[in-house]
């Protein structure tokens, strides 16, 4: 019981890492209430059925404990999609309003590189509004670039207007 305690608990943290949702607690530690961890011990035991522990995790979405970040925060959030170009190919990319910097949107992801080596690579960050009008452009740099290695990169830009699409291009690229 114990075991299968740890891993829903641990499994309610996994999904909100993989969603993007967070545990909005006071204090500088992270502290699950004993509530969250009774009933998750309820439901590994059978002793609540599955709608009854979806109901509490419902309950925890509406009172701004357990947050899901909006449709507009989760762009580009699939971790499948593959944008090439000719200089190499973006994966993982995740687009994102900064929490802390509210004006701030920033896409993160994997840069792999092509054939040649590049000092650096300039990048753009395209914000889009639903009729698909560029409503802010932003930027990020990737240093030396090594033939067909894979780098984190991020792009920042920043606005306060609604966007409902990120777009990553290359701008310019540095040969070594």
């Amino acid at each position: 019981m114990k075991i299968q305690y740890i891993i829903v608990i641990s499994l309610i943290f996994t999904i909100g890492l993989v969603a993007g949702f967070s545990i909005n607690v006071s204090g500088e530690e992270t502290v699950i209430p004993s509530w969250i961890k009774n009933t998750a011990g309820f439901w590994v035991d059978g002793k609540i059925k599955d709608a009854e522990f979806i109901q509490a995790l419902q309950y925890l979405v509406e009172q701004d404990i357990l947050k899901i970040p909006s449709e507009e925060s989760k762009m580009n959030n699939d971790s499948n999609d593959k944008i090439s170009t000719k200089y190499g190919t973006f994966s993982n990319t995740q687009c994102m309003r900064n929490e802390s910097i509210p004006k701030m949107v920033s896409m993160t992801g994997k840069y792999t590189n092509g054939d040649i080596a590049y000092e650096q690579v300039e990048l753009n960050l395209i914000l889009l509004d639903k009729n698909g009008d560029v409503i802010e452009v932003g930027s990020g740099v990737i240093w030396d670039v090594e033939p067909h290695q894979v780098k984190y990169f991020d792009a920042d830009a920043f606005t306060s207007l609604e966007f409902t699409t990120c777009e990553i291009e290359i701008d310019y690229v540095t040969k070594k």
